[in-house]
């Protein structure tokens, strides 16, 4: 059996497409999809060069992610 882990930020928009199709190879193939909670503000806090929209994009994301991992 394959292990597939999918790390996820909820406000992600790949983040909502991707484990609906992870699901349905999981349905068809000798896969295990192990889903994970990551924050994208997190793991950008502090670089230098990111894009200003993208910045401001992520300003409310922790909050979401606080929630799901409360709930993990």
């Amino acid at each position: 059996m394959t292990i597939a882990d999918m790390w996820f930020d909820p406000k992600c928009p790949w983040a909502w497409n991707t484990p609906r199709w992870l699901l349905e190879v999981e349905g068809v193939r000798d896969v295990e999809v192990r889903f994970h909670v990551m924050s994208l503000w997190l793991l950008n806090e502090g670089r230098e060069g990111l894009e200003p929209w993208y910045e401001r994009w992520l300003t409310d994301t922790l909050g979401p992610v606080r929630v799901l991992i409360a709930a993990e």
